[in-house]
């Protein structure tokens, strides 16, 4: 009984210092998200997650129902400020979870102060597209 008590507490204790560590949440709250698809695939379930020294950026993108194989091309994220001044902008690319998926995820971690991001924009761009 004794150690299932000090597994709880201990518990508890990890949980309580894991949600002390990071920014402000309402920082994630001002942070719009704005997505843009291309013709192969759908961009959905993007997070941005601030801390102190910059923001990560995740998602996934998924193929078109037409379309079969895997998701080509790469993503495009733009972070802008206060007058839709581009702050940061980087192209990373997807990694699918097999060889069969019709899905991919996507992460980057941005070097920007998160309390000058007003917006992040993700575009995904086709090989044949610039």
């Amino acid at each position: 009984m004794n150690k299932t008590v000090l597994l709880l507490l201990s518990t508890l204790v990890l949980t309580g210092c894991a949600s002390l560590t990071g920014t402000d949440p309402a920082d994630a709250q001002r942070i719009a998200i704005d997505k843009v698809d291309s013709s192969l695939a759908t961009i959905r379930m993007v997070t941005v997650t601030p801390s102190e020294a910059g923001i990560r950026v995740r998602g996934d993108l998924t193929r078109k129902p037409a379309s079969r194989g895997p998701v080509y091309g790469h993503v495009h994220i733009e972070v802008l400020g206060a007058d839709d001044q581009t702050l940061l902008a980087r192209d990373t690319h997807q990694r699918r979870r097999n060889a069969k998926s019709r899905s991919a995820q996507f992460s980057q971690y941005l070097a920007v102060d998160p309390a000058t991001v007003t917006l992040v924009r993700i575009t995904h761009h086709t090989p044949w597209q610039p």
